[in-house]
């Protein structure tokens, strides 16, 4: 047994050596992992601002939510690989900085200096040997580049934990054809359950343990499955024995607890701090108390598709991504008109749907809204009268053929009634003439259901515009916009693009009010809502 045991220790003596050897040597690998990195995050700016703008078109409430903590997550992640591999290289390269200058003088000789005894005690205390410092150069660059991929870790550990609960809400829903808008007990309970002993796991992982450390075995086996299933569905498994290495040193775990308060700070402090240089010059960012007032007396870039193409443009003619925001309520097609026509774009907000619904009930919508999967669940919606006429075209064909093969008596009381009127010409022709009466009963239904569609559109438009009122210069509008569904080349936003008539207009400067009401809790009539000036010069 001892004879057999030896070469298994001396492969590890063998790989542990290796280990010590390629640990000496790591700093070369750091350097250039480090460079190719900040490379990468640098130009991953654009992508990351694409994402934002590819969640921001394509997501509904509640998924939004969690794709607006998704995008600051990424952006929080992306400022901590940008400052610790900065300051990791700029400490790597102080480190090989002093050791190329104690080749040429050595250690640091205080007698040389001539400094005062105070001094001189201070600078030995602190200072301490050129190597010390050299020492702890390498050993806080090493342990800097370690603590980076460390927080990556935690963070796509975090996220993935929440994609996991998203994930699984949302299939469940459109399994089982649930609104997003009305979650059922069973997802709320899942949702109590899922986090709040989430919640359990994460006081455990900031304490470094401590419901480990409880010696009750009752509670450690309980403890264990639990842990072990959020372990698995964050990955964190990947990097946990590179976090027990962390934590398991003084010096190392004082970092760690450093992590949270960067976080937060990377998170809340720098992404929300601006610096204001315009005191009398009201805000475009909607943090004004009354922000359409601020449209009133303002041209804002937002308000108007000419200006805000021009910034568009004006930013991408530059090396700064395009930050590109939503149209909030509606949108002219020019500040200067000089047409006969002008172009409002009036927006479609998501919460519009569970209003228009309440205001018309018998009204067959168009899609569903809110997650869909086009295994589980269709994205159409099946209209009630559509299905009917194909139902009865189908009766039609199939009781025309029964006539003229002759078979009168096996006709159901849907296909006689369908039936009756050509019932008489039916019995006087051949099998020879089923084609062309096939065509013709095609047809008659092909414009029926053409004809419910168009007077379906036209009740759609109406019912949207039933919540909207335009006025330029106090005298109102509604009634002579003609209006069609539209969408936004912006950011893709649904909504109806009108136009009106500006031949009567004079010259000059001019105000378009538009007061749109909302969904708030039940309401049909009555309904609060918002206003917005939107001033432009015919010219």
């Amino acid at each position: 047994m001892l004879k057999s045991s030896e070469p298994s220790k001396s492969k590890k003596s063998f790989f542990s050596e290796w280990l010590e050897k390629l640990q000496q040597e790591s700093w070369q690998l750091e350097l250039l992992i480090s460079g190719l990195a900040l490379f990468g995050i640098w130009e991953s700016r654009r992508t990351i601002r694409n994402f934002s703008y590819y969640l921001d078109t394509n997501t509904v409430p509640p998924f939004d939510f969690y794709g607006e903590i998704f995008i600051s997550i990424l952006w929080a992640g992306w400022g901590i690989f940008m400052v610790n591999l900065l300051i990791h290289i700029i400490i790597r390269g102080l480190w090989i900085g002093a050791i190329g200058l104690r080749y040429v003088s050595g250690d640091i000789d205080f007698n040389e200096l001539n400094y005062s005894e105070v001094f001189t005690k201070f600078f030995n205390r602190r200072i301490g040997s050129f190597d010390d410092y050299i020492e702890r150069l390498e050993k806080l660059s090493s342990v800097l580049f370690s603590f980076t991929f460390l927080l990556f870790f935690m963070f796509f550990s975090f996220m993935f934990f929440n994609i996991v609960y998203v994930a699984v809400i949302s299939i469940s829903g459109s399994i089982f054809n649930v609104e997003g808008t009305q979650p059922p007990l069973v997802f709320i309970l899942f949702t109590f359950i899922y986090y709040g002993l989430g919640l359990l796991v994460l006081i455990d992982f900031f304490t470094l343990g401590g419901f480990k450390r409880v010696k009750d075995k009752s509670f450690s086996v309980v403890y264990l499955w639990i842990y072990r299933f959020y372990t698995t569905i964050s990955l964190s498994f990947i990097y946990r024995p590179l976090l027990l290495n962390f934590v398991d040193n003084r010096y190392t775990r004082t970092l760690f607890f450093l992590a949270l308060p960067y976080v937060l700070i990377l998170l809340f402090g720098f992404r929300l701090s601006s610096f204001e240089r315009y005191s009398f010059i009201p805000s475009f960012h909607g943090d004004e108390r009354y922000p359409q007032l601020v449209d009133k007396y303002s041209v804002n870039w937002n308000n108007y598709d000419d200006l805000r193409l021009e910034h568009n443009l004006t930013y991408s003619d530059s090396e700064i991504p395009i930050k590109k925001t939503r149209i909030r309520t509606a949108s002219l097609n020019r500040y200067e008109i000089a047409e006969e026509s002008g172009k409002i774009f009036l927006k479609y907000r998501i919460s519009d749907s569970r209003l228009l619904s309440r205001q018309n009930p018998d009204f067959s919508i168009f899609k569903k809204t809110g997650f869909i999967h086009r295994i589980f669940s269709k994205k159409k919606v099946n209209d009630p009268e559509i299905e009917r006429l194909i139902k009865e075209e189908v009766a039609a064909i199939r009781g025309m053929q029964k006539v003229l093969r002759g078979r009168t008596s096996s006709l159901d009381s849907a296909e006689q009634v369908l039936i009756q009127e050509d019932l008489y010409r039916y019995q006087s022709l051949t099998e020879d003439d089923i084609p062309d009466l096939r065509n013709e009963i095609e047809a008659k239904y092909s414009g029926l259901r053409k004809e419910f569609i168009n007077s379906k559109m036209v009740l759609a438009q109406e019912a949207i515009m039933k919540n909207y009122e335009l006025q330029i210069d106090s005298t109102s509008y509604i009634d002579s916009l003609s209006c069609y569904f539209y969408t936004h080349p912006n950011m893709h936003e649904q909504g109806l693009l009108c136009h009106f008539p500006t031949q009567v207009l004079s010259k000059g400067q001019h105000m378009i009010y538009l007061k749109k009401y909302v969904n708030r809790d039940e309401c049909t009539d009555n309904c609060p809502y918002i206003e917005k000036y939107i001033p432009f010069r015919k010219i």
